[in-house]
């Protein structure tokens, strides 16, 4: 008998279809497949990374010339130049990058060399910013709305906890979670000479708007405390640069990641060559940082992005997918209980619930798995993504899919509410 290893992992990764694990076998443009024969259009794209297509076939001609040159060498290529060459081209020329893997490694790299910089090793989060030990002390949901009652929970109470190296009066974490700017200065006045840097997740912006972070960055400045923008989620899929390093926001460093690749991992730090300088001496990158599989991939998807219009693309089918969704929901009177919303301009979206729904997690959790039994896989409590290979949706059968999604879910929903559908919307 052939052995089976149950994966273990952090829980994110659990689907299930009538009760049994679902196990992924390949994909196909905006389908993925499981081992079961069933396929699914993918709105999860492996949480984000994947901006293309699964297998898209332009992408593959593109990249695979590539691997003649090997996979890795002793230093860094002339093809990680080449990359940042490209990607920062028409910005500033102080500019220049840093090398990870994944975002999590990139943002706890900053916060090092932030820390190193302002001798101070406290942090101000401001949105999800990892796996790390950062993102786990203390952490909040931070994809939930502001006036749910499950925003400032703190996440993972337990003994396990333990497990964690412990935080210090020295080296304090605050959560900057309301957006008020006055709470934010008296934060600082307070512990400021502790603070070395805020991270700022981008997708906080959905919650807020662009003054209030622009005056929290000055404030943070004002108290000498260096501000990291993580564009984990926006850069290469909203912007090809993100916001951070415009002239808009005065940022000393940003993050990207997620989607630059097409799915495979590379995250870089940008940042002023003067501050990028000092990550020799504190240590910050590692043996697989000069991989070049990544940056095949990089290169790849940079050049189908611009030659295709991507960004341009993805926004617009978007916004096509929330048009469906939302009629499909307004059909079926539920317009006062859920609502789709887009996200930057369409290339994600959120499902808002209605405040009598916001602490409901397990009726959440329902659409999500009524959605999946019809082929429809998106997130609950985290944002969802588009990829350019949706343009291949068949969007009537998608439409009637949603339709069936929405109704099975109305018959769990129907015990829970009755028939007091008039509530107003939490965003």
């Amino acid at each position: 008998m052939a052995r089976k290893n149950k994966i273990y992992h952090s829980g994110l990764n659990n689907f299930f279809r009538n009760g049994k694990r679902i196990l992924f076998s390949h994909g196909n443009r905006h389908l993925v497949y499981d081992t079961e024969g069933n396929h699914y259009n993918d709105f999860i794209l492996g949480f984000g990374p994947v901006i293309i297509g699964h297998n898209n076939p332009q992408f593959q001609e593109k990249f695979t010339p590539y691997l003649k040159n090997g996979i890795i060498m002793p230093g860094y290529s002339k093809w990680h130049s080449l990359y940042l060459e490209r990607l920062l081209s028409d910005l500033r020329e102080e500019l220049t990058g840093l090398f990870f893997k994944t975002a999590s490694e990139a943002v706890l790299g900053a916060i090092r060399l932030c820390s190193a910089l302002t001798k101070k090793k406290g942090i101000i989060r401001c949105g999800y910013i990892g796996w790390h030990d950062i993102q786990i002390g203390d952490s909040i949901k931070w994809h939930e709305p502001l006036d749910s009652p499950l925003r400032k929970q703190i996440r993972y109470e337990s003994d396990l906890k333990l497990g964690i190296r412990s935080f210090n009066k020295a080296e304090p974490i605050f959560n900057w979670i309301d957006f008020d700017l006055n709470n934010l200065e008296a934060l600082l006045r307070k512990n400021g000479d502790m603070i070395g840097s805020m991270v700022i997740d981008i997708y906080q912006l959905f919650f807020t708007n662009e003054k209030i972070i622009k005056e929290s960055i000055e404030l943070c400045h004002k108290y000498e405390i260096m501000v990291i923008f993580d564009e984990t989620k926006t850069g290469g899929r909203v912007y090809k640069h993100g916001i951070g390093i415009t002239e808009k926001y005065n940022m000393d460093l940003v993050i990207f990641g997620k989607s630059l690749a097409n799915g495979a991992p590379i995250s870089l730090i940008i940042g002023n060559e003067n501050l990028l300088k000092y990550s020799e001496l504190t240590r910050i990158t590692g043996t697989f940082s000069k991989e070049m599989l990544s940056i095949y991939c990089a290169l790849a998807t940079l050049e189908f992005m611009e030659e295709n219009s991507g960004i341009e693309k993805i926004s617009s089918i978007g916004m096509k997918f929330e048009k469906i969704f939302n009629n499909s929901i307004n059909k079926l009177g539920l317009d006062s209980l859920i609502k789709l919303k887009p996200v930057f301009n369409g290339s994600m979206f959120d499902v808002s619930f209605a405040a009598q729904l916001l602490a409901e997690t397990d009726i959440r959790g329902a659409l999500v798995n009524s959605l999946l039994e019809h082929n429809i896989l998106i997130l609950q409590g985290h944002p969802s993504f588009f990829c350019y290979d949706h343009s291949l949706l068949d969007w009537s059968v998608l439409n009637l899919k949603i339709v069936e999604s929405l109704e099975d879910w109305m018959k769990i929903l129907n015990p829970f509410t009755g028939n007091q559908m008039s509530v107003d919307m939490g965003k």
